[in-house]
């Protein structure tokens, strides 16, 4: 199946994907196909499940560390950390981390080498997120992705309200 699907993301134009909710057991799916001639996109994979918290446990850390000793060619290439600030769904999803726990999670990968991306939906996530991140230009080492999610905030959500009708 997942063969079909990438050979389906290539009849769309699609050359490259980014599995914002992965583990170590898809990459080793990709990198099966990958081995056997048969991913016909790229692939990153980060580690991360909607609305659950992370905890750097040492089980986590060492499938971390695994994955991206494993899996980092232009195929299959694992790096990077999704954080779910708040989660699920609904209108006004629970907040999954509180402030200090995000930044002590995300510092602490960060100076690990791992790159971080965070979905968020409400506001205050937004604002704790971007309070958080190494601040470029100051000497912190920040493993950042140049291209960013796009973020909810006050302007677009108004213009989904207007768009929608409420």
């Amino acid at each position: 199946m997942l063969r079909d699907a990438t050979r389906h993301l290539n009849s769309l134009g699609l050359t490259s994907i980014v599995n914002a909710t992965g583990d170590l057991e898809e990459l080793k799916l990709y990198a099966a196909l990958r081995d056997r001639g048969e991913l016909t996109v790229r692939t990153r994979t980060a580690f991360g499940a909607v609305a659950v918290q992370h905890r750097l446990t040492p089980q986590f850390l060492a499938e971390l560390d695994q994955a991206r000793g494993l899996y980092h060619d232009d195929w299959v290439a694992a790096n990077l950390v999704k954080f779910f600030a708040d989660g699920g769904t609904g209108l006004v999803p629970p907040l999954v981390y509180s402030a200090q726990d995000y930044e002590t999670l995300v510092m602490d990968l960060d100076q690990r080498g791992y790159q971080i991306m965070t979905h968020a939906l409400r506001a205050d996530s937004v604002h704790m997120i971007l309070g958080h991140l190494p601040t470029p230009g100051t000497g912190a080492r920040t493993s950042r992705s140049p291209a960013a999610n796009r973020t909810r905030g006050p302007d677009r959500c108004q213009r989904h309200a207007a768009v929608r009708g409420t």
